[in-house]
């Protein structure tokens, strides 16, 4: 019997690669899928109720595992949401990977999901299909999530999100101290400029998730600045979220769902709650209103996306946003955008001289105004005319004095004029030994700072602050613009002198480690 149960095994090996579906047996039971690169083993588990989860564990790497890898949120109405959770039915290996299937009924509509698992190098990808059978009022959205260990702790991991995290949160720049972490991270992935979320561990074990086949369509409503309704129904969402949270039963949760339903942004883009699976609302450090989206349970939708895991082992966090990103430039594969660099560059700099204003003889491109109309935005800082970060007034005056030696119409002689008319009001506005401001009021001539006392931020502990890097930054352009200058034969003593004062006040604030302060009293060395 064993010998007649052998053949019949390699003859289906043989013929199609496949081996008979499990699905039932002992609990204890384990499918292993392959190996990763790290040496960790990926597996399928079954436990004693007769479902399949997931375990990766062997390396140095913390062990990550799901038993409930089918994780949805149903919502009816406000006060009608429903988190659903499953194992795998059944668990089949082929020669290409394992395929697994699990049914979830809801009252009148079943889910059914297929992954369909393989294993390549260092990462773990997985294909999800979800076809809804049957019709209910309401929506969902699908869920994909991986558990570390209990002994891991959110607090203690860093994070990588390409434009939106860098690290970690809740932070103080100055010192480091982790003053107010996060409870939890989430991340709307077209608000990315890679859709990854990476995972970086004490002893430089990481994990990346990855969306390998991103779409991103959305609607009007949902990127509509106007929000009518905080909840959104609709089958053309193309876009999920990722995001880490702690377990209920301790570790760290972490994964992707989709559609993308999440807390707003707080104010650095950072923070927020992932909604899958039972969030409970909310977002770390505070409250906000939920955005959720999801796909109707309309018979016969298919919900499908793409992920794959990728894990690193021995990498600085610093390797590790390197490594991840240039992993998933690699599968994304993005087109280069070939464009008319001529026309861009003519285009940008004549909006960046439309920008410049004049009151008084004194001029500069104000802090923020309305890119609809061009108008002032109405705020406290909006005539504020700064230098350096995101100021560059400077920078601004040279790319203007650039272009005027390429065009010698009456186009390049008038952004001669705005640049230089620029660079003067600073010089005459803005002392520099020690340094009044990082800029100025473009309708009083009174210098400003980025932090007054009485900030439009309301942050009057970090008040009256003049920080080192707006006027380092274009201090250097200044100097660039002054070398070119002289070499066609134009002499700006004045720029050199203004500059001169910067450097004279600024080195006897050097430590003696060499470091600087970060920040002064304005017009002071304090």
């Amino acid at each position: 019997m064993n010998r007649h149960l052998l053949s019949v095994t390699i003859a289906c090996a043989l013929a199609g690669g496949v081996l008979p579906a499990q699905t039932g047996g002992a609990a204890g039971s384990r499918i292993e899928l392959g190996r990763l690169a790290t040496g960790a083993t990926v597996s399928f588990t079954q436990t004693g109720s007769g479902e399949w989860g997931l375990e990766i564990a062997g390396s140095e790497a913390p062990r990550l595992a799901q038993q409930k890898l089918v994780q949805l949120e149903v919502f009816r109405t406000e006060t009608d949401i429903r988190q659903l959770a499953a194992g795998y039915k059944s668990v089949q290996k082929e020669s290409g990977g394992v395929t697994a299937r699990a049914e979830v009924p809801y009252g009148t509509v079943t889910f059914q999901v297929e992954d369909r698992w393989a294993v390549a190098g260092a990462a773990l990808s997985v294909h999800r299909r979800v076809r809804v059978a049957g019709n209910a009022p309401g929506g969902f959205y699908s869920a994909l999530m991986l558990t570390t260990a209990p002994e891991v702790a959110l607090a203690n991991l860093d994070f990588f999100a390409p434009s939106a995290l860098y690290r970690r949160t809740g932070e103080d720049p100055g010192t480091g101290v982790r003053t107010n972490p996060p409870q939890r991270y989430a991340f709307r992935e077209d608000g990315l400029a890679a859709p990854i979320l990476a995972l970086s561990f004490q002893n430089g074990a990481s994990v990346a998730v990855l969306d390998t086949a991103p779409r991103g369509d959305t609607t009007y409503e949902d990127s509509s600045p106007v929000r009518v309704t905080s909840v959104l129904l609709d089958e053309r969402f193309r876009f999920g979220a990722f995001g880490a949270r702690p377990a209920a039963a301790g570790g760290v949760e972490f994964g992707y769902w989709y559609p993308g339903s999440m807390s707003p942004p707080a104010s650095r883009g950072t923070e927020a709650a992932p909604a899958a699976p039972a969030s409970g609302g909310g977002r770390g450090g505070g409250g906000g209103e939920l955005l959720r989206r999801y796909h109707r349970m309309r018979d016969g939708f298919v919900q499908e996306y793409e992920l794959s895991f990728r894990f690193g082992a021995n990498e600085s966090f610093s390797a590790l946003t390197k490594n991840a990103w240039r992993w998933a430039w690699q599968i994304l594969n993005p087109p280069a955008t070939h464009l008319d660099v001529e026309l861009v560059r003519r285009t940008l700099l004549d909006h960046l001289a439309d920008r410049v204003t004049t009151i008084d003889g004194r001029s500069g491109i104000p802090w923020i105004f309305q890119t609809t109309s061009g108008q002032p935005w109405n705020r406290p800082d909006d005539m504020r005319v700064a230098m350096g970060f995101v100021g560059k007034n400077i920078e601004a005056a040279d790319q203007l004095l650039r272009e005027a030696e390429r065009d010698h119409s009456a186009r390049g002689e008038r952004m001669r004029k705005l640049g230089l008319g620029i660079i003067d009001s600073f010089i005459r506005l803005v002392p520099m030994s020690p340094p009044a401001g990082e800029g100025f009021d473009l309708l009083t001539g009174e210098p400003t700072v980025s932090f007054p006392a009485s900030s439009w931020r309301g942050n009057l502990q970090a008040g009256n602050r003049l920080f080192i890097r707006a006027p380092s930054e274009d201090m250097v352009v200044m100097m660039r613009a002054y070398r070119r200058e002289k070499g066609l034969g134009r002499a700006h003593p004045e720029w050199l002198a203004w500059c001169r004062q910067f450097a004279d006040w600024l080195l006897p604030q050097q430590r003696p480690d060499g470091s600087f302060p970060r920040a002064w009293r304005p017009g002071t060395t304090e």
